[in-house]
């Protein structure tokens, strides 16, 4: 009976899911590397969900390498959080206050 490559498998599903095709082979050697890809791997599916779109915001040559976002570890980075600008922090208040006046001028 054969044996199972059950981390093969899992590579390929990575593989599958990530924007950048580059360097397979050494991206498997990488990914073989890792202390339990079965667990591992969906924490890099869920990140690379959220990095796709900040990546589709830059240009697609600073997407990693397959190779670089697994040695780097980068499914563990933080994602970033837009905030808003002064500006918009400060209508933002106003809108709240304005509510919360009107919520007092109605009784609630």
């Amino acid at each position: 009976m054969a044996k199972i490559n059950y981390t093969k498998e899992y590579f390929d599903i990575f593989w599958a899911a990530y924007p950048k095709k580059a360097s397979k082979l050494y991206a498997e050697k990488c990914f073989n590397r890792l202390k339990d890809p079965k667990q591992i791997l969906a924490q890099i599916l869920k990140a690379i969900e959220w990095q796709k779109k900040e990546w589709a915001r830059n240009d697609p040559k600073y997407i990693p390498n397959p190779s670089t976002y697994l040695n780097q570890g980068k499914w563990m980075d933080e994602q970033k959080i837009d905030l808003p600008t002064l500006d918009e922090f400060d209508k933002q208040q106003q809108g709240k206050l304005t509510e919360k006046q009107a919520k007092e001028n109605i009784g609630i």
